[in-house]
């Protein structure tokens, strides 16, 4: 769904985005990023129901199948992350099944890859269902969380970590990797299993 300063009241069912990753020429951008809404702007009162999302490694060389923290791939968004913009994802959800290519590493969670370098944004009642995958930072919620708060919410998603060599693969049944001391996460729970 393209890219708005406000999503509200959707619901997207049965649906599929099966994508193969490649560097864009002639630039430099190698950031991936995949989730059913656009990267920025609030969303709330919103529910993917049945969704697989798919992602498997294109045209990258070897140095850059290892940028994690440049790739974001989220059931709902691939990340929350500009300063100066509300984007908060309340009272929502995703249920379905996101697999990522072990080919590279990758910020990848059921809300969101990535969230957020902004200290007022929140996820509020937000819930994930079904199963994830990949390499990288990967959580039921959210792959890597920054100085950010998570509230009211919970996974039940299965929560499948692969480790490669060059880098160790962070799983967790809410967030993946909190690489800030900010973050704060209330009232929330995992149910799903978690390997990895």
């Amino acid at each position: 769904i393209l890219e708005s300063e406000k999503y509200t009241n959707i619901t997207v069912k049965n649906s599929s985005i099966s994508t193969t990753a490649h560097k864009i020429p002639p630039t430099s951008d190698y950031r991936v990023k995949v989730g059913t809404f656009a990267n920025d702007g609030e969303l709330s009162n919103s529910n993917v129901e049945n969704m697989s999302i798919s992602v498997t490694k294109g045209s990258f060389d070897s140095s850059e199948d290892n940028m994690l923290g440049m790739h974001w791939i989220g059931g709902l968004k691939p990340g929350g992350n500009i300063k100066g913009l509300n984007t908060d994802i309340t009272n929502s959800s995703f249920d379905g099944d996101i697999t990522v290519s072990t080919a590279f590493e990758a910020d990848i969670g059921g809300i969101t890859g990535i969230y957020n370098w902004s200290d007022s944004d929140k996820l509020d009642n937000v819930h994930s269902s079904g199963s994830i995958s990949g390499s990288g930072n990967v959580g039921g919620i959210v792959g890597e969380s920054r100085d950010d708060v998570i509230k009211n919410s919970y996974s039940t998603m299965d929560v499948t970590g692969s480790e490669k060599i060059t880098i160790t693969t962070n799983t967790g049944g809410l967030v993946g990797e909190i690489s800030d001391d900010g973050t704060d996460i209330r009232e929330s729970y995992s149910a799903g299993a978690v390997s990895g």
